[in-house]
């Protein structure tokens, strides 16, 4: 089980990687500090992405989508931009799909619908960190288990005098019971 979870989240974390790398080198090149692409026009302008997005959302009737049928309306940092409309909660998603896929909801605003993505793929600095943790602390759990499976865990070293106290104590537990 350990090592199968292990494996993922040694996955996510490269993924995580590869997706933000990508996003350090299109900030790093002074020529084009924000590019998306929606509908196949090339935007340089945050507000006037948004706008087309938008625009794109409600020309599509983006509402018929659902979550198995996403329709992908450009791309930003290297990632598909696919949007989906939850019924149930009567707004719409964003899936962008580098190497994994990560879901958000947009705001009603075009610049607002621009802010929300950045900001998730900005937080994949703050996820790596999350997920090295976890990864840390799972091998730490794996070493143990295994240790203990092997038979190779250390015992109490005090074992033998803690029974001889713990003898003692239910003899003077038993002498006070009389």
């Amino acid at each position: 089980m350990y090592k199968r979870y292990i494996e993922k989240i040694t996955l996510d974390i490269e993924n995580l990687r590869q997706n933000y790398s990508y996003l350090l080198v299109e900030k790093n090149n002074e020529s084009s500090p924000f590019e998306m692409i929606v509908g196949g026009v090339k935007y340089t302008d945050r507000s006037k992405a948004g706008e087309a997005l938008k625009k794109s959302i409600i020309n599509s009737d983006a509402k018929i989508f659902s979550e198995f049928n996403l329709n992908n309306f450009g791309s930003y940092a290297g990632m598909q931009i696919s949007l989906m409309y939850d019924t149930f909660l009567d707004r719409y998603r964003c899936r962008l799909k580098g190497n994994n896929s990560y879901f958000f909801d947009l705001g009603e605003s075009g610049i607002g619908m621009i802010r929300r993505i950045e900001n998730h793929v900005k937080s994949f600095s703050n996820e790596i960190e999350k997920y090295s943790k976890l990864l840390d602390e799972t091998e730490e759990k794996y070493k143990r288990t295994e240790s203990l499976l092997n038979g190779s865990y250390k015992v109490f070293p005090q074992q033998s005098e803690l029974d001889t106290k713990e003898l003692r104590l239910k003899e003077l537990e038993f002498e006070l019971a009389m």
